[in-house]
C-alpha cells in the first residue's frame, strides 16, 4: 500500500455541508470544497509555471481534484493529470498512473523496441532517394497522362465536329468532289485515331514501368505497416489487460473485459489514463472514501481553441463513461441533473396557431424530440395532446438547454413544405445570447466548419478537413459589467453551432453564459434563446414573423 501522505493534501472541511452524494461526473457544478482545493492547486501550478524546466510539462492538461476522507474521517484532496504523468514529483504530488510502463525490463519496453525498429525501417524506405524520385516521377507522369487524355478527347471531338460540318455542305459540291473529300476525311480520322493510340500506349508503357519500380517498395511498406499495426494492437490489448479497475463494491475488472461487456468494443486509445479513473483507483487502493470531484483545464497561454483556462469540464464520455460507470458502483452518486429537469412537467406557451401550423415557446431544460433515455419533449407533449396530428411534427430543433420558438406542423404535407424552406435557407432565425466578456466589435460573421467530437459526443469541434460549413452573423446589442448581449443569426443550422462559434478562439472567444459544454455552467440556465423566426406560409404564401421575448 502506498504511503498516502506523499500524495494527499490536507484541507479544512467546513464547506462540505449536508451534501453527501458523490459528484455525477458527466454534468456537474463543482462543490465549494472542490473550488477551494483547485484554488490551492492553481497556486502550485502558477509557481511551477514560472520555472521553464517544468512549464511545458504542466501546460495544456486536464487536472482532476478528488476530495477524500480516511477511516478516521479526516478530509484531504488528491491531484491527477490526464494523460501520461509528467515527471514533476518535486513540484506537485500527483497520483500515479493506474499502470506503469516505465520499468526497463517490462514487456512494454521490449515490444516497443521492435515497433521502434519497424518505424525506423519504414522511415528509411519512405525516404530512400531512388524510391522518392521514382514516386515523384510517377505522380508527375500520371498527372500529365490524365491531362493528355482529357485534351486528346476534346481535340478529337472538335475535329469530328469540323468533319461533320464539311460533310453537311456536300449538297453544294459535285459528286466526284464529295467522294474525294469523304476519302480524305476518313483517312484523317483514321490517322488521328492511330496517332492517339500510339501515343496513349507509349505513355501507358512508361507509366507501368515506373509503377513496377515503386510497387516493390510499396509492397514492402504495406507489409511492414501491416505487421506494425498488428504488433501495436496486440501490445495495446496486452497493456489494457494490466488495468485492473476497482469499484466501490470491492470488485475489479480489466479494461478489455470492461469495454467488451459494456460496449462490445476494444478500449479506445488513452482509456484509463484520464484524471478521474486515476483518482478513484488510488482512493480505492488506499482505503480512502471518494467524497467530491472536479476536473479543470490548465492552459495559461490559451493555446487550445475551445477549452478555456481554469474552467471545469465534465468527464469525457467515449473513454470515461464506461470506466466511471463501473468504478462508481457501490457509491452513492448524485443523479444525472438532466434526468431530473427532463422529467418535470412543462407547459408550452402557444405563440401562433392556424389550421396547419403551431409555434410554441420551448422552455430551457426540455428536449425538442425524445432521446435515448428521456421521452419527455416538445414532440411528446404535442403528440399526447394532439394524437390526430400526422407526420414528424417538428421541422427543426433546439438544444435541450436553449429556449425559444419551435415550429410544429399538423400534417405531413405541411411538414415537407416548411422543411423545404429550411433546406433552401429561406427561413430566417434570430437568437439572443448573453456571453462572457466585452466584445469590441459591433457586428461580424463567423465561418467555422463543424463536426462531432468522436471521443466526446455530442460535443462539436472545428475541423477544416472534415467539418461541414457553419456560418453565423452576429450583432452586439449592449455590453456592461463584463457581459455582452448579442443577436445571433445562423445561416446554417449545425448542432451546437451558436455555442461553439461564441466560445471558440477563432469565433467570438466568449462562451455563452451558463454553457456547461463550452464554457462555465451556472445554477440558472444557458443564456441562449430563439427570439424570432420568419418564413413563408406554405399555403397562403404570406410572410409570417413570430417573436418571443427572452427570459433573461
Amino acid at each position: 500500500m502506498t504511503d498516502i501522505s506523499d500524495y494527499i493534501y490536507p484541507i479544512t472541511a467546513e464547506h462540505i455541508g449536508p451534501k453527501t452524494a458523490f459528484t455525477y461526473p458527466f454534468q456537474y457544478t463543482p462543490h465549494p470544497l472542490v473550488y477551494k482545493a483547485s484554488g490551492e492547486v492553481i497556486k502550485h501550478l502558477k509557481r511551477v509555471f514560472t520555472d521553464p524546466k517544468f512549464a511545458q510539462k504542466v501546460n495544456q492538461k486536464m487536472y482532476g481534484i478528488l476530495i477524500v476522507s480516511d477511516s478516521k474521517g479526516h478530509i484531504g484532496y488528491l491531484i491527477a493529470i490526464s494523460g501520461i504523468n509528467p515527471d514533476i514529483s518535486d513540484q506537485l504530488r500527483i497520483v500515479p498512473s493506474i499502470v506503469s510502463l516505465e520499468t526497463k525490463d517490462g514487456f512494454f519496453r521490449e515490444e516497443e523496441k521492435y515497433i521502434t525498429r519497424l518505424n525506423h525501417l519504414i522511415s528509411e524506405i519512405e525516404n530512400n532517394s531512388f524510391y522518392k524520385s521514382k514516386t515523384d516521377e510517377y505522380d508527375k507522369v500520371t498527372e500529365q497522362n490524365t491531362i493528355f487524355l482529357r485534351e486528346a478527347k476534346i481535340a478529337k471531338q472538335i475535329a469530328k465536329q469540323k468533319r461533320d460540318a464539311l460533310r453537311a455542305s456536300y449538297s453544294q459540291m459535285q459528286y466526284e468532289e464529295q467522294i474525294a473529300i469523304d476519302k480524305l476525311l476518313n483517312y484523317e480520322s483514321q490517322q488521328v485515331k492511330k496517332e492517339y493510340k500510339v501515343e496513349k500506349n507509349a505513355r501507358k508503357a512508361h507509366e507501368e514501368s515506373l509503377y513496377v519500380d515503386i510497387n516493390k517498395y510499396n509492397t514492402l511498406l504495406n507489409d511492414l505497416k501491416s505487421i506494425r499495426k498488428k504488433m501495436s494492437q496486440t501490445l495495446q490489448r496486452r497493456i489494457f489487460k494490466q488495468y485492473d479497475l476497482f469499484n466501490g463494491l470491492g470488485n475489479k475488472i480489466d479494461l478489455v473485459d470492461l469495454f467488451q461487456q459494456s460496449k462490445g468494443v476494444n478500449p479506445p486509445a488513452g482509456a484509463g489514463d484520464c484524471a478521474a479513473p486515476k483518482l478513484l483507483q488510488f482512493a480505492y487502493q488506499n482505503n480512502l472514501k471518494p467524497v467530491f470531484m472536479g476536473e479543470f483545464w490548465w492552459d495559461p497561454e490559451n493555446q487550445d481553441e475551445l477549452k478555456k483556462h481554469m474552467h471545469f469540464y465534465p468527464s469525457c464520455k467515449n473513454k470515461c463513461q464506461p470506466i466511471l460507470t463501473y468504478m462508481l458502483q457501490g457509491i452513492e452518486v448524485e443523479p444525472n441533473p438532466i434526468t431530473i429537469t427532463a422529467n418535470k412537467h412543462y407547459e408550452l406557451e402557444m405563440l401562433y396557431e392556424d389550421e396547419y401550423i403551431m409555434a410554441v415557446n420551448k422552455p430551457s431544460g426540455l428536449l425538442s424530440v425524445p432521446g435515448k433515455e428521456i421521452q419527455n419533449s416538445v414532440y411528446q407533449v404535442i403528440h399526447d395532446k394532439h394524437p390526430e396530428f400526422e407526420g414528424p411534427l417538428l421541422v427543426h430543433r433546439l438544444d435541450m438547454s436553449t429556449s425559444g420558438i419551435l415550429i410544429v406542423t399538423k400534417d405531413l404535407e405541411t411538414y415537407k413544405r416548411i422543411q423545404k424552406q429550411f433546406l433552401q435557407k429561406k427561413i430566417h432565425k434570430k437568437y439572443i445570447a448573453l456571453v462572457k466578456g466585452n466584445i469590441p466589435s459591433d457586428h461580424g460573421v463567423i465561418s467555422l466548419p463543424l463536426r462531432v467530437d468522436l471521443d466526446n459526443r455530442p460535443l462539436q469541434m472545428i475541423c477544416e478537413k472534415y467539418g461541414k460549413e457553419a456560418i453565423t452573423n452576429w450583432e452586439k446589442i449592449s455590453s456592461s459589467d463584463g457581459v455582452t448581449k448579442l443577436s445571433l443569426y445562423p445561416i446554417t443550422g449545425r448542432t451546437h453551432q451558436l455555442r461553439v462559434h461564441c466560445a471558440h478562439s477563432k469565433g467570438l472567444n466568449s462562451p455563452i453564459i451558463g454553457d456547461d459544454l463550452y464554457g462555465k455552467a451556472n445554477k440558472t440556465r444557458l443564456c441562449l434563446h430563439a427570439e424570432q423566426i420568419t418564413f413563408e406560409h406554405p399555403y397562403t404564401q404570406n410572410i409570417i414573423t413570430i417573436s418571443c421575448i427572452p427570459p433573461f
